[in-house]
């Protein structure tokens, strides 16, 4: 091909999907991931109604010393579709989650951490709506087996 004769479309087409595909995030591999487009939430109300204890994954992204709280990359929802079976979700778009420490003890230890550490969280809305951390695992570290 000359410089002076452009590719065919479907290269650039092509090209353009290859560039805004999602890289594939580390799972567990007990756990199921579903892709975005069987979510079964209704609207943004639903996918952020965190009224029982849900538990979710993303990346921690800033601190917030004067609130008590963290911003979260948060990608991944856990959703149980029937008794005994639970799958991971996971969210299309960049989704930031401001959640708070449930007490100073836990923000002191969230504040030890690095920046852009994945972590998997237990929350819950409190009365006045603020989503608190019910607890938290650190997933870059290996699980920690009982004795």
């Amino acid at each position: 091909m000359r410089l002076s004769q452009a590719p065919p479309s479907c290269v650039w087409i092509w090209l353009a999907m290859l560039a805004v595909s999602p890289v594939s995030a580390q799972i567990r591999p007990a756990q199921e991931v579903l892709p975005p487009d069987q979510l079964p939430f209704d609207s943004a109300i639903q996918l952020l109604d965190f009224t029982n204890p849900t538990t979710i994954q993303g990346r921690l992204r800033l601190l917030d010393p004067a609130e008590q709280a963290i911003w979260l990359d948060w990608d991944r929802r856990l959703e149980g579709q029937s008794p005994g079976h639970k799958a991971w979700r996971r969210l299309e778009g960049d989704f930031m989650l401001l959640v708070y420490a449930k007490d100073t003890g836990q923000f002191n230890a969230l504040k030890g951490l690095v920046l852009g550490t994945k972590l998997e969280l237990v929350i819950q809305s409190n009365e006045k709506g603020h989503r608190i951390i019910l607890s938290y695992v650190d997933l870059s570290r290996p699980p920690q087996t009982p004795l």
